[in-house]
C-alpha cells in the first residue's frame, strides 16, 4: 500500500527570503516535508511551500525573485535553499538547516 506521511511541518511562520548579498523580503510561510512509502519501504522525499509577502511585492523585486536560481528562506531557526514556482509557492531544493545557537546542524 501507498502512502504519503508529513515528516516535518513549518506553518505560518515568519521569515526573510534572500538573494545572498543582494535582496531581503519579509514575509510568512507555510512548508511541508512529506514521504512517500511503498508497504512500509521510506520511498521519495519532496516538499511545498506558500508565501505571504508582508508588503506589497515590486514588479522589479518579483522578477528577481522568480528568476534567481539561488534563494535561501531564512526563520526562527530554520535556513533552506528554495526554488519559488510562483511569487506565492516554492518548494525545499537544500537541505534543511536547523540553527541553534549559532550552530547548524543539517536535518536534512
Amino acid at each position: 500500500m501507498r502512502e504519503t506521511i508529513v515528516t516535518r511541518e513549518f506553518l505560518n511562520e515568519a521569515g526573510v527570503v534572500s538573494i545572498p548579498g543582494s535582496l531581503n523580503a519579509e514575509l510568512c510561510f507555510d512548508l511541508v516535508f512529506l514521504q512517500e512509502n511503498h508497504d512500509g519501504i521510506a520511498g521519495r522525499n519532496y516538499s511545498y511551500g506558500r508565501l505571504r509577502f508582508k508588503n506589497h511585492v515590486e514588479e522589479t523585486v518579483m522578477s528577481r525573485l522568480l528568476f534567481n536560481s539561488r534563494l535561501i528562506l531564512t526563520s526562527g531557526g530554520i535556513k533552506t535553499a528554495l526554488c519559488m514556482y510562483n511569487l506565492n509557492s516554492f518548494t525545499a531544493i537544500g537541505n534543511l538547516e536547523i540553527i541553534r545557537n549559532e550552530v547548524a546542524e543539517s536535518a536534512a
